[in-house]
């Protein structure tokens, strides 16, 4: 991807470098395009040149296009008539969860910025009442209009946060006196069904050599021992199949990777012995 050339020629062109951004991040969550790589493909490209630009600016005591990129990628965001399509979600979170993972996009901004101007909807605490009428009962009739943004930061992961920044994402969406969120209760769910179908992880019932070679095979899915199959798994999985991507990141990285690892380095203890 470094080879490929997209922003090769534009580097001092702000204007023509909004246009492909803009191009870039459609392409790679439009359902009228194939390929599950292009997520990826736009935040290594958009990366690519924010490296480059930086390092041009560096050399000449010049500013950073940092600010420039931010803009542009909260523009997008914030307009974009594909981006606001429900049905790309997972896209857009996958997209702009790379940019957050390599420091392109901010997230701590990004939430300021929506904060600072007063964005209507950003909380599910928020019941708008623009036209209010009164019932024989006093009843008020409300409607709830929520914000594009607040799906968004509901989906978009946070590989590496602060616990100030996910506490501020938290009251964000959820409201200062919120203590548990229906993202918990999704976690709590996904921890379950991933403690079936990896029970040997949890019991731990590798402590040898030969059975932690079975388990290898097993990671493998090699003949001597196979992997359930997809649809058994999916079967099994439902919540963490459809749980945001955050979620989804949030239990891999900060629950299920560290008893991994833990649990490997057990195992090659025990060899070792």
């Amino acid at each position: 991807m470094t080879a490929v050339g997209y922003f090769s020629h534009d580097l001092n062109d702000y204007g023509v470098i909004k246009e492909k951004v803009d191009l870039v991040l459609t392409w790679s969550v439009t359902p009228l395009q194939y390929g599950d790589h292009r997520p990826f493909a736009a935040a290594t490209l958009i990366r690519t040149w924010r490296d480059k630009a930086c390092d041009r600016a560096s050399r000449r005591n010049v500013a950073t296009p940092s600010e420039f990129l931010q803009d542009q990628l909260f523009d997008w965001l914030d307009t974009s008539e594909v981006a606001g399509e429900v049905g790309n979600i997972r896209d857009v979170a996958l997209l702009y969860g790379e940019l957050v993972k390599h420091e392109v996009f901010s997230y701590a901004s990004y939430i300021q910025r929506l904060v600072a101007r007063g964005e209507v909807g950003l909380s599910y605490t928020e019941v708008l009442n623009p036209h209010p009428f009164f019932m024989p009962s006093d009843i008020v009739i409300h409607q709830d209009v929520g914000s594009r943004h607040r799906l968004f930061l509901s989906w978009i992961p946070l590989a590496n946060s602060t616990l100030s920044l996910t506490n501020q994402r938290k009251v964000t969406i959820y409201g200062a006196r919120a203590r548990e969120t229906p993202e918990d209760i999704t976690e709590r769910e996904m921890r379950k069904e991933i403690r079936m179908v990896l029970p040997d992880l949890f019991e731990g019932l590798i402590c040898t050599w030969p059975s932690f070679q079975s388990y290898l095979t097993r990671l493998q899915g090699t003949r001597q021992c196979t992997l359930p199959s997809t649809t058994t798994l999916l079967a099994q999985c439902r919540t963490l199949i459809s749980a945001t991507r955050f979620e989804q990141v949030r239990t891999f990285r900060q629950w299920l990777l560290p008893i991994f690892r833990k649990h490997i380095i057990k195992c090659a203890s025990l060899t070792i012995l």
